[in-house]
């Protein structure tokens, strides 16, 4: 007779919220993967994927509201990062000064071989 394995469905929920593949979630009950995909299909009425992908992307929500959240609490580097990624924001370029183009490097070039005064 084969062992019925208890599974917490409230473990399960925490690990996938974190990320965690139908690997080492079956490892963490001492189950193989085939086994955790059956139960959920059976228990759950979905077939893992699915049930997986609503817990993954409420664990990126979460991940998003804790990074909004410390950003709008004074996290400076929280809110810098979210500029980035959710706004497209990026730190300009600080322009060099007293560089001269290529151009003007040119003319003074020529100015200096050829005698030639060239006007400002």
């Amino acid at each position: 007779m084969t062992k019925h394995v208890q599974i917490d469905w409230n473990i399960v929920d925490e690990l996938l919220l974190a990320n965690c593949s139908g690997e080492q979630v079956a490892a963490e009950f001492g189950v193989h993967a085939d086994t955790l995909y059956r139960r959920v299909k059976e228990e759950k009425g979905m077939n893992f994927a699915a049930f997986a992908a609503t817990r993954y992307r409420r664990g990126e929500g979460q991940i998003l509201k804790g990074q909004y959240n410390a950003a709008m609490n004074g996290n400076w580097h929280a809110l810098a990062y979210l500029g980035k990624v959710r706004l497209k924001q990026v730190e300009a370029k600080a322009e060099p000064v007293n560089e001269l183009i290529p151009a003007q490097r040119a003319v003074i070039s020529l100015e200096k071989d050829s005698q030639i005064n060239v006007p400002d």
